[in-house]
């Protein structure tokens, strides 16, 4: 079970460098270098922003969890023996539930500017910073004590146990439905580790991507967690697994038209 999910912001380095041919290298500026110099600095920002936290609240039921800066994307160059004239660099970094989407800009291109002001060739050619994707503000559902102990019983009918928390440093669905729509939202799944298809449980009863399984738990959780197939039943018909593919939608709005009728 997942209530709460970090932001995301993701952002475009452009550097434009000054190509020569790599026998007079030191008469030109290598674009990819000068990039990863960037890249450097805002990995020292990512750790003086989790120096910084270290007093600040915890997150995820007491968990700490990273904002992940990542490079994740690089190109740049146009042929082995020329000094690349150019380098795009994708990144992604994390923000934690609360914090401004416009400050957490703000600190990124403050960090690029002043790496930038301490490169040689980048202080006279600057690099750019493009928004590039995710503006997303992280989410957490709070005063969820109902909904969540309605889910756990669901849980528990059909696969036995109590559900386990899950500390997560990616984004779900539950953030449009929490912040855009003020639907109090949580999420169920994901089920294995690197897996992003995940199944969405909501407290308005909206459903998508579930397995039998899940549909069980999605039925039990919308009656509070009575009325579900007895365990020895769920065990035979009913395994926990991710879904390879959508459902169809007559199931979807099946579902969600059951979800209606219990509001």
């Amino acid at each position: 079970m997942v209530r709460s999910q970090v932001g995301v912001i993701w952002f475009r380095l452009k550097v434009r460098g000054f190509p020569v041919h790599v026998f007079e290298a030191g008469s030109g500026a290598n674009a990819i270098m000068a990039a990863y110099h960037l890249i450097h600095s805002l990995q020292k920002l990512e750790a003086d922003v989790e120096r910084a936290r270290q007093d600040g609240p915890p997150f995820q039921g007491g968990r700490r969890i990273r904002i992940n800066f990542n490079p994740g994307i690089i190109k740049g160059g146009d042929w082995a023996s020329s000094v690349p004239a150019w380098c795009d660099v994708d990144c992604r970094i994390a923000m934690l539930p609360g914090w401004s989407i416009a400050d957490c800009q703000n600190e990124i291109l403050a960090c690029v500017s002043a790496a930038a002001r301490d490169h040689r060739f980048l202080s006279n050619n600057p690099p750019q910073v493009e928004w590039s994707g995710f503006l997303s503000e992280g989410y957490e559902l709070t005063d969820s004590a109902e909904p969540e102990a309605a889910f756990g019983k669901a849980f528990g009918a059909v696969y036995g146990g109590t559900v386990p928390d899950r500390a997560f440093t990616a984004l779900t669905d539950t953030r449009f439905y929490g912040l855009n729509y003020n639907i109090p939202s949580l999420c169920f799944g994901a089920q294995r580790r690197g897996d992003a298809r995940l199944q969405r449980i909501c407290r308005s009863g909206l459903a998508a991507e579930i397995d039998q399984g899940d549909r069980a738990v999605h039925r039990g959780m919308v009656r509070g967690g009575e009325d579900l197939v007895d365990r020895d039943q769920s065990d035979a018909v009913v395994r926990p697994r991710m879904l390879a593919v959508a459902p169809k939608s007559s199931e979807v709005i099946d579902l969600n038209q059951r979800c209606a009728g219990s509001r």
